[in-house]
């Protein structure tokens, strides 16, 4: 937990140029065989055009999107800060809310709301691109960019819940990383390849005869294409030199090489033909991803570098406007990568200036991702620590803890260490983020207390308290060292840390409520409810309120802990924190208390919430609680089969310690119940095991077991000895046997398995 603000939501702001569409420039080939290909695929959800550098894709989406005026366009330009899903859900939505204001508001304002589930969010898109009337195309340039395996679900759950009529067109050089098979399957996928795309015989005519004016015979024009593969960038930059060449059919007998050497080649004679203003231009500006006027005059200390772009945008190959003002450009990735390589020949002091002072021009327009990227490429890792302790707690507030972690995980170890507060900032973060297990967090911690050993009370004193929060709130130990460290915490806190006096007080009260100290957790938590300032700190506020319901619950309160849950959830909402792990406590009190009052589907919604959220990579003390709930939970709604498999997890996690307070009571009062329930179900059947239940709710998806292994990370042989145990626990014969069995016996439920799709070829997989 850390202390921040909720009086205002902090957004970051978009940059213009990546939601403006790409237009259509005049000399471009426009190619009517690949918008065939585009229309034939309008039934999928998401057309990949997927291919390297210098295939013309991003020329190919302006031109077909100009010739299909019925077509509404949202156009997203993506770069290499765009990997963080919530920045590139915020970039999709605008362009949709472009095309129709007001249609993606409400997922806006959720997209800046911290904490609010990514899914909600794109559910909230999508009910508003399903009130649309036209044709709407998203488009994605530059996909690639979006390729963290660990979020990147997040694309495919959108592209599995699109309305009809709608679709994403995206042009990447390499495939999404996330599996698509069970959709590609479906037919929601399409594709346009490298080979598609490269350029026929008719094609290259078009672009070296026709247009360039460059007299080649026609076995000339063939033997160039078998050369070049195809490849539009090496048939273009070919036609650029051999336009000036007075007999280019004999350069043409004399092409050879591969395509890399070819392009190598044409590069270097087409920039040695560029003036020496020009030439120096394009070397120093590709240092950036995006390029304009007034970004250019300050990186490169220069003026009327808008002007000259624009007057090379004309070029048709090298500048490419990205807007309809001409105020935003890029470099053709080809060029760009070989000016790199002549930029390295430039003195070092040179080019570190302009990384600087480019880092300097995306600060002074908010522009953070950049930021960093640039202070990261002048070479100095100590500005980058400098920058981010002046903007971490923004960075949290604003819910781009992501990119905070991004960067502290790169700083090096000594500057880590030499920045005791920074390193244990990190912790903060992993801990606000929902991940207080991660093992990154002993590593910051480490370093934070080694480099505080010479420091002033205060930074000592700091890294000490953020020790003892660690190990209290990840309640990963045995109960009562957890309630020794979250003793300590406060103590050391009230001696002048105020900002983590809230967080330390919360903390302790639930590990006190766990020990079965009602008194002294009520009175810990009310301490914190109490203080005027508890709200800006909302992590531990809403911990806090969540642990006072639970204490009410036990001491038999029930109207008042319903009241106080009630309030936990609405400042979770209200603060924008519905997501994170503070609001997983926040769920499991609510779902508690509806459980007394015999509101239990509602209950079961609330516990299956709060165990995802609360759920780490190691057996914690918080998720056994909550995953006992939830079996509670199970058995009130009569899913028994479910409820065992669950319990049979809580039980295992549960014996890594030797202390768990009440939670040992609970498990056993789970263990009765549920033991009674079996007794007396008229049916029962041996449960799934807790690695066996993933694999079943796949089966109940069109995926193959090859594809579900993939899925889940698992070998094939894996899945089909868990698919064998799964078909004799449910007495079944078939796949489809076994899904309607478990479907019956509250094992899956139709949202758990939205398309209950088994082929032929499924069926004919062996288990």
């Amino acid at each position: 937990m850390v202390t921040e603000t909720s009086d205002e939501i902090l957004a970051p702001p978009l940059a213009e140029w990546k939601l403006a569409p790409m237009n259509a420039r005049s000399g471009v080939l426009r190619r009517p065989r690949l918008f065939a290909e585009l229309d034939r695929q309008a039934g999928a959800s998401l057309t990949l055009i997927a291919a390297p550098a210098g295939y013309g894709k991003t020329e190919l989406l302006a031109s077909w999107i100009e010739a299909r005026p019925d077509v509404s366009p949202a156009w997203v330009t993506l770069d290499a800060g765009d990997g963080e899903p919530r920045r590139f859900w915020a970039y999709v939505a605008a362009a949709v809310d472009r095309v129709r204001p007001g249609m993606a508001r409400p997922a806006v304002r959720r997209l800046r709301t911290p904490g609010v589930p990514l899914e909600d969010a794109i559910d909230e898109l999508l009910n508003g691109i399903a009130t649309f009337a036209g044709r709407l195309v998203i488009v994605i340039d530059d996909l690639h960019h979006f390729a963290s395996s660990s979020t990147a679900h997040t694309f495919a759950y959108a592209v599995d819940h699109f309305p009809p009529g709608v679709r994403i067109v995206a042009a990447t050089r390499s495939d999404p990383v996330v599996p698509l098979g069970r959709l590609r399957a479906l037919g929601a996928i399409s594709d346009i390849r490298a080979g598609q795309l490269a350029f026929t015989l008719a094609e290259a005519r078009e672009v070296i005869v026709d247009r360039m004016g460059v007299a080649l015979a026609f076995e000339e024009l063939k033997l160039l294409v078998k050369r070049t593969e195809g490849w539009p960038a090496g048939v273009s930059l070919a036609g650029l030199w051999l336009s000036e060449a007075e007999e280019p059919g004999t350069l043409v007998r004399s092409f050879s090489g591969e395509q890399r050497e070819i392009t190598d080649y044409l590069m270097e004679e087409v920039l040695d033909s560029l003036d020496e203003k020009t030439r120096r231009l394009l070397i120093h500006a590709s240092i950036l991803e995006r390029l304009s006027g007034a970004l250019c005059d300050a990186v490169l200390g220069v003026e009327g570098s808008g002007e000259r772009l624009k007057a090379l945008s004309g070029s048709n190959l090298f500048v490419t406007p990205l807007d309809r003002r001409g105020e935003w450009y890029r470099l053709h990735q080809l060029l760009r990568d070989l000016l790199a390589l002549e930029l390295s020949r430039e003195d070092e002091e040179i080019v570190r200036g302009m990384h600087e002072r480019a880092a300097e021009w995306f600060l002074e327009h908010d522009l953070l991702e950049e930021a960093f990227e640039h202070v990261a490429a002048a070479g100095d890792p100590s500005n980058v620590a400098r920058l981010l302790m002046e903007r971490y707690l923004l960075l949290i507030r604003s819910s781009r803890v992501n990119l905070f972690i991004r960067w502290i995980d790169w700083l090096p170890t000594d500057v880590l260490r030499d920045n005791p507060i920074l390193a244990a900032a990190g912790v903060l973060a992993f801990m606000v983020s929902g991940e207080p297990t991660d093992e990154r967090c002993e590593r910051l911690l480490q370093l934070a207390q080694e480099g505080s050993r010479q420091q002033p009370d205060p930074v000592t004193r700091r890294v000490a308290i953020t020790a003892e929060l660690l190990r209290a709130g990840v309640l990963a130990e045995d109960l009562s060292a957890c309630v020794e460290s979250a003793r300590r915490a406060v103590e050391l806190a009230r001696e002048g840390d105020d900002e983590l006096i809230i967080s330390s007080l919360a903390i302790l009260a639930y590990a006190v409520y766990l020990q079965g100290d009602d008194e002294g957790a009520g009175a810990a938590a009310q301490a914190v409810i109490e203080l005027p300032d508890a709200p800006k700190a909302p992590h531990a506020f809403i911990y806090a309120l969540a642990c006072s319901a639970l204490v009410d619950l036990a001491r038999g309160h029930i109207r008042s802990a319903e009241t106080t849950a009630h309030r936990s959830l609405e400042a979770a909402r209200s603060m924008g924190l519905s997501a994170v792990y503070a609001t997983g406590l926040a769920r499991a009190a609510t779902g508690h208390v509806l459980l007394e009052c015999g509101r239990v589907a509602e209950a079961e919604r609330h516990l299956e919430r709060a165990e995802a959220l609360r759920r780490t990579s190691r057996p914690t003390l918080a998720h056994i609680h909550t995953l006992l709930l939830l079996v509670r939970a199970r058995l009130a709604r009569g899913r028994l089969q479910l409820a065992a498999t669950e319990f049979g997890a809580a039980l295992e996690e549960l014996g890594s310690f030797s202390d768990a307070g009440r939670l040992t009571a609970l498990a056993e009062d789970v263990r009765r119940s549920l033991a009674e329930a079996l007794a007396t179900a008229k049916e029962t059947v041996e449960p799934p095991t807790a690695s066996e239940l993933p694999v079943l709710r796949l089966l109940a998806t069109d995926l193959t077991l090859r594809q579900i292994a993939q899925e889940l990370y698992l070998s094939h042989n894996t899945v089909k000895t868990h698919s064998r145990s799964l078909y004799r626990k449910l007495g079944a014969t078939s796949r489809l046997e076994a899904v309607r069995r478990a479907t019956e016996l509250g094992l899956l439920t139709l949202r758990e398995s939205p398309r209950v799709l088994v082929t032929a070829a499924d069926r004919a997989d062996p288990a």
